[in-house]
């Protein structure tokens, strides 16, 4: 993202309105994956209730590269 749209809560918005969507729709929840090298991008899901689900490999590795995390909506 550009740095002068950083911070306006654009992200959260699209994360809701996902959240929103997938309720509408009767999923009950959501999942996302993030690399594990991009901790604070798991951290701020976390912040917003997502939790740790499991772990996943990409293809090549032999060690976990990412995590998928869930939030109840």
């Amino acid at each position: 993202m550009l740095p002068s749209y950083r911070g306006q809560g654009i992200a959260r918005d699209l994360i809701l309105a996902v959240e929103q969507r997938a309720g509408q729709y009767g999923l009950g929840e959501v999942r996302l994956s993030v690399r594990l090298v991009l901790e604070s991008n798991r951290a701020y899901y976390e912040r917003l209730g997502y939790t740790f689900l499991s772990y996943g490999t990409h293809a090549g590795y032999t060690t976990p590269t990412s995590v998928t995390l869930c939030k109840q909506v």
